[in-house]
């Protein structure tokens, strides 16, 4: 299938320059039951999930973090293999083939930052926080040009956290949001991004309405992010919806999932449907689309999982979330 160009600017996917049509969804690895190197492919126009050995991970692993530079390459960085890992995959969306990819390793073995990194879709990717052996606050770049990432101190999160919730608006801010620091249990406050200068800071109106982890984003690329499920002390189906225009978030019960998860993975066609599958308990293949148009998630057969699995990536080849 043909790539299609579309012209860019606010609500195309992409600041600055042109981008293309989604074609593909991914969920790689996770925790079934024993890590896997599994990657599921879900087709957009169809809707329909199946398993695409092409795109296995290198190794089994869980807790690795999905980031897309909504063109070429995906990447699935950093998670546990058994102990923490500092590796990468990377996925040419041309030909949805994977492969270790060395250029891209952390600088630090880390784990559970989150299952979708934050992306400008153009120019960087971030990998927030996350586990090293402690939990921390700490940011890595990638140059998406060069593949290579690098700690960004100006990118920090607000809080020392593993398993946050992020959202890429994808055209002037990122979202992080929430997570578990070991030590207050389990947090709300967000941090937002400006990707003109890769600076976080707190910013309070993006709030999530209840402290949680291990939860995940969806964009509708134009006028909405969300916050997803989580663990608040049991799974959740709570989902927090922001308004880019404000970057206001509140409560959005329209959207919450009809099954409660953490560990989950969403991706996103930047227009019409997105997809969250995966997690914990009964939510393991399960996958719920929500309708862009309406925010309303449903569950969808077509697009079930074929292992799932907790702490399980995901990513897309047009869209940031």
């Amino acid at each position: 299938m043909l790539k299609l160009n579309t012209l860019s600017g606010f609500g195309s996917g992409v600041a600055g320059g042109a981008t293309v049509d989604p074609i593909y969804g991914y969920w790689s690895g996770g925790e079934p039951s024993g890590m896997t190197d599994v990657t599921d492919r879900i087709i957009y126009s169809t809707s329909v999930t199946s398993a695409n050995t092409d795109s296995d991970l290198s190794t089994a692993k869980n807790g690795a973090t999905g980031i897309s530079d909504t063109t070429t390459y995906g990447y699935i960085v950093g998670g546990s293999s058994g102990a923490v890992v500092d590796t990468t995959d990377r996925i040419v969306f041309s030909t949805s083939v994977t492969s270790a990819n060395t250029d891209s390793d952390l600088p630090t073995a880390t784990t559970l930052a989150s299952t979708t990194g934050m992306s400008d879709s153009t120019t960087y990717g971030y990998y927030i926080s996350g586990n090293t052996g402690a939990v921390v606050d700490t940011a890595f770049r990638m140059t998406f040009s060069t593949g290579a990432f690098a700690a960004n101190t100006d990118s920090d999160f607000i809080d020392d956290a593993q398993q946050v919730l992020i959202v890429s608006d994808p055209d002037t801010y990122g979202y992080s949001a929430g997570g578990y620091d070991g030590y207050a249990g389990r947090l709300a406050p967000a941090g937002r991004l400006v990707y003109s200068t890769s600076v976080m800071s707190a910013r309070t109106d993006v709030d999530l309405s209840q402290g949680r982890n291990s939860g995940t984003g969806l964009t509708d690329g134009v006028t909405y992010g969300y916050y997803m499920g989580g663990h608040s002390g049991a799974s959740s189906s709570i989902t927090d919806r922001i308004t880019y225009s404000t970057s206001v978030a509140a409560a959005h019960t329209d959207s919450d999932l009809t099954v409660a998860g953490h560990g989950i993975g969403g991706n996103g066609d930047n227009a019409t449907y997105g997809y969250v599958g995966g997690g914990s308990g009964t939510i393991l293949t399960n996958t719920e689309r929500m309708t862009y148009s309406t925010g309303v998630c449903a569950k969808n057969t077509d697009s079930d999982l074929s292992t799932g699995g907790s702490n399980i990536s995901s990513y897309s080849d047009g869209s940031p979330n």
